[in-house]
């Protein structure tokens, strides 16, 4: 399907929420936790403190080069509109489930998990995030 047709489904709507709001993605391919789960994890379990840990471990690997991204971040601060981080809405909550830029989201948890390290002009730069939000639009 071309990106035009795309566009008839789908939109990004941009905004800015909390990092504490964003949960990584047990199904990312880099990263999948249960490949028998994959793409079958109630709202509740993509929430849980657990899961979202062990996403963190996964992905914080030498192979995921997320070191340089925390080093980066941390002495520059979060830099809005070089990559987009997309999400999708958890239902009921008012959290977020990263699509896109899992990478940079657990940069950036495990950079506010160490506060105490970081400039105040880089805290200042996590507070809120810009992010789309990927919404499915009803096409009459």
């Amino acid at each position: 399907m071309d990106i035009p047709a795309i566009n008839h489904y789908f939109k990004l709507n941009p905004m800015q929420v909390s990092p504490k709001q964003l949960l990584l993605d047990p199904s990312n391919p880099r990263i999948t936790v249960d490949m028998k789960k994959r793409n079958d994890f109630s709202n509740s379990e993509l929430a849980s403190e657990e899961l979202q840990e062990e996403i963190l471990r996964k992905i914080n690997k030498d192979e995921h080069h997320v070191s340089e991204l925390i080093k980066s971040i941390g002495q520059s601060g979060f830099i809005d509109g070089l990559a987009n981080i997309i999400v999708k809405k958890i239902s009921t909550s008012n959290k977020y489930l990263v699509i896109e830029g899992n990478r940079r989201t657990t940069a950036i948890k495990h950079l506010l998990s160490k506060k105490e390290k970081l400039t105040p002009k880089a805290i200042e730069t996590l507070k809120e995030i810009r992010v789309e939000e990927l919404k499915y639009q009803k096409n009459g």
